[in-house]
Order: structure tokens, then sequence, then C-alpha cells
């Protein structure tokens, strides 16, 4: 081992020691020692399905669909992550997801429905497969 290699990697034990043991990447917790090998993220569409930002066209972030993406699942007792979700189950938390988004809508659209769409990241055989579902689709009235 070189002595710059050496250097880092005794740094490194001592930053580790230093630190403790609830701090990300050192933490104890599976929720904050590793990454999981999927992601989901969400967007609002119009009907030529082309994006519809969140930024002042409503009165809620496009981070808290993911987390009311889990609590829905929660409260209606839906296994989620890594795919899980059935199509009827998804379909149920699309429809309360986007209800929600067209009551926080801020302004008048320029379109006549909006959809909510699921990205589903999955990292499989070293590569990253891309899934993207219609939860559901409303009229904006």
């Amino acid at each position: 081992m070189s002595m710059k290699k050496y250097v880092i990697f005794v740094g490194y034990v001592v930053v580790s020691l230093l630190i403790g043991k609830d701090i990300h990447p050192f933490s104890r917790y599976p929720m904050y020692d590793s990454f999981p090998n999927y992601s989901y993220s969400f967007y609002v569409a119009d009907d030529d399905n082309q994006p519809v930002y969140f930024m002042n066209n409503f009165k809620t972030q496009a981070n808290e669909i993911g987390h009311m993406y889990s609590e829905i699942c929660e409260e209606h007792n839906f296994n989620h992550g890594m795919g899980l979700e059935t199509d009827s189950q998804l379909t149920v938390v699309g429809g309360e997801l986007l209800d929600y988004i067209i009551r926080a809508r801020e302004k008048k659209l320029v379109t006549d429905s909006l959809s909510i769409h699921r990205v589903y990241y999955l990292f499989e055989n070293d590569k990253i497969i891309r899934h993207d579902k219609q939860l559901c689709k409303r009229k904006v009235e």
C-alpha cells in the first residue's frame, strides 16, 4: 500500500470513529447505511403528455408527492416499494394524489385534464431499467 493510500485509510478510520455510528454512511439503521437498488419519481402531465411543472402552477412541491405516495400506501395497508404495488393499488394511490394536486392549483391551467405518472427506476444486472406508468388521469374543472 502506498503512503498516500495509507494516510487516506487511516484518516478515514479516524474520522469514522469521531463521527460515530448515527451519521450517514456510518449509521446502524438500514434506511441510512445503504442505498436501495430502486427509486420512484413522480410527475404530472397535461393532455399532450407534456410535464406540468409544480412551480407557479401548484401550492405544493414535487418532492412532497413521493412522501404522500408512501403515506397513502401505508394508510391502505398496501405493500410498496420495489414495484410491489398492483395496478389496482396504483390506481387508488394515483387518484388520491391527483385529487390533492388538482386542489392545490394556484391558477387556471391550459389543459383539460391532468395525469400523474410514477417512474420506477430499478438497478439490475449493471443497468438502470426505467418503467413509466400512468397512475390516474382526471378532468380539470
